[in-house]
């Protein structure tokens, strides 16, 4: 059996709001976006869903707003179980954080290093509270 990631998805709240997030504040690329109103009676069929998939190199994200299901949010903070996070890498954390705080974009805190020869790292959350990191080395490399 030979397994491939694909994507990541979030329930979100608002599309329009976490689209302009992602695509316009990130700079992810969206892929396609789909609105599928109600139909019939049973099941997902009552609701209204809107989706978008955005891409940003070999990375996809998925998001999805149930219209007229509205959900609770839920508690992400990092120390709880099933929380997660995106990790984008970059060369340059510390002005990757000082441009996107200057675009209003909420952090946990600075950039920070673990100790000498430690990757760059910092933790921001979007709209909705869902966490991503900027960090200046890929995990997948082994660095």
């Amino acid at each position: 059996m030979h397994l491939r990631p694909d994507h990541t998805s979030y329930t979100v709240s608002d599309m329009d709001l976490m689209l302009s997030f992602y695509r316009d504040t990130l700079g992810m690329e969206v892929v396609r976006t789909a609105d599928s109103p109600p139909s019939g009676d049973q099941g997902l069929r009552r609701m209204h869903i809107r989706t978008a998939v955005l891409r940003m190199g070999h990375f996809c994200l998925e998001l999805v707003e149930y219209v007229n299901k509205k959900g609770e949010h839920l508690d992400n903070r990092q120390t709880n179980v099933g929380s997660s996070h995106i990790a984008f890498t970059t060369d340059d954390v510390p002005g990757a954080y000082d441009h996107l705080t200057s675009r209003g974009v909420t952090f946990t805190g600075p950039p920070v290093r673990m100790g000498e020869g430690t990757p760059w790292m910092c933790y921001g959350v979007d709209p909705d509270g869902h966490r991503f990191e900027l960090i200046s080395r890929p995990v997948a490399d082994g660095g």
